[in-house]
């Protein structure tokens, strides 16, 4: 299911990245036919956006691969990942995706609420994401129900199809959606 969602987001930030990368090799085009860039001057035209966006995309994805997947370093670097723009939405969505899929998993296998919120919130896979949601298995340890622990950090859009979801009585089937 993970993979699943990956292949998802991973596709539909393509058409961006080629739009991006497209914008960026045409807008000096008309300079360069013109005569006004010159040798190189197109090249780093061309290249000077694209760094911008591929530079910081690299070093992230390195350091998210090769740094332990707890801790200070990796709470910053989440953090960081979730305020890169386009990249941030998507990690933010498909942090959130694996906490609904995993809790509906878990629901569905009858596994009691307050387990299922802890064991959702450690799958999300973005350290961040993860302390806005463990709230949510501290409020239902409390015999409330889990969406009171979420903070103001959690979308709206998720937190809506949630309480429907509580307030219905089929959790399983919002967190289905």
């Amino acid at each position: 299911v993970c993979e699943k969602i990956k292949k998802t987001v991973v596709s539909a930030m393509v058409m961006p990245v080629l739009g991006l990368t497209a914008g960026a090799l045409v807008i000096p085009f008309p300079h360069w036919f013109t005569g006004k860039l010159r040798g190189w001057g197109y090249l780093l035209e061309a290249a000077t956006p694209l760094a911008a966006l591929f530079v910081p995309m690299g070093v992230i994805w390195g350091i998210v691969q090769y740094t332990p997947k707890t801790g200070v370093l990796r709470k910053i670097l989440d953090g960081a990942a979730l305020r890169i723009p386009l990249v941030g939405r998507a990690v933010k969505q498909l942090a959130l995706s694996r906490y609904f899929r995993a809790f509906h998993t878990l629901f569905k296998a009858g596994v009691p609420v307050v387990r299922c919120a802890e064991m959702s919130a450690e799958g999300t896979g973005n350290a961040v994401v993860r302390e806005w949601l463990r709230p949510g298995a501290q409020s239902a340890r409390q015999g409330h129900p889990v969406s009171e622990g979420f903070g103001r950090e959690f979308p709206k859009d998720f937190l809506d199809i949630w309480l429907v979801g509580e307030e219905s009585g089929k959790l399983e089937q919002a967190t289905e959606r």
